[in-house]
């Protein structure tokens, strides 16, 4: 009984996490979308990939994302980007008298809004870049500098963060889209490279 209440309680949060990760990714789509746009064409994307997270035990870590576009003209464009991050590494140490591998982790959050520019380098071919400012979040579990602890330090960030992509892609005869990314992540003073395979749906309004 007490497995099956842990297990739905854990559940619900998952659920209540997503839901807040959809809606704040649709209010920053909605924010960095015009009213009035000129071709009438919005973008959505998904993209995965590796991050390098520098000062951690595990430097390579990944990353997953959710982007939209929306079309002002035939180059330039609103962009938003809800992106989320994380290193998980151990380094040996001593905690409560005894010999361990204590935990260093690190989440990186970033949900931003900008502009980006669309460069065809044929039909089908384009690259494209982008510019995004918004809000950011880090959090860090233990420091490798102190071998011997009796708690598991921590450290948190909150507030402005940016953002700066370079990336091209290819349009499929559908409305789908493949491409590859690099997206350069700054917060609280850590550059954090990324490099994605996307997926994206245009819609035609």
């Amino acid at each position: 009984m007490t497995c099956h209440k842990r297990s739905v309680c854990a559940c619900k949060k998952l659920s209540a996490s997503f839901r807040l990760w959809c809606v704040c990714w649709l209010v920053v789509m909605m924010s960095a979308c015009p009213l009035k746009v000129k071709a009438q064409i919005i973008r959505i994307e998904l993209s995965g990939g590796l991050q390098y997270f520098p000062g951690m035990t595990k430097k390579i870590g990944w990353d997953y994302n959710l982007a939209g576009r929306c079309m002002v003209t035939d180059n330039w464009f609103a962009a938003a980007l809800v992106h989320g991050g994380f290193s998980k590494g151990t380094y040996p140490g001593v905690y409560a008298n005894e010999t361990t591998s204590l935990k260093h982790n690190r989440d990186a959050s970033f949900m931003g809004v900008g502009a980006g520019y669309l460069h065809p380098v044929n039909d089908h071919l384009h690259a494209y870049a982008q510019l995004l400012g918004g809000w950011g979040a880090i959090e860090t579990t233990g420091n490798p500098k102190q071998k011997i602890v009796t708690e598991v330090e921590g450290h948190k960030f909150k507030g402005f963060s940016a953002a700066s992509v370079l990336g091209i892609e290819y349009y499929l005869p559908s409305s789908g889209i493949w491409g590859a990314d690099v997206v350069i992540h700054y917060i609280d003073g850590h550059v954090m490279p990324s490099i994605n395979l996307k997926y994206g749906i245009n819609f035609d309004l």
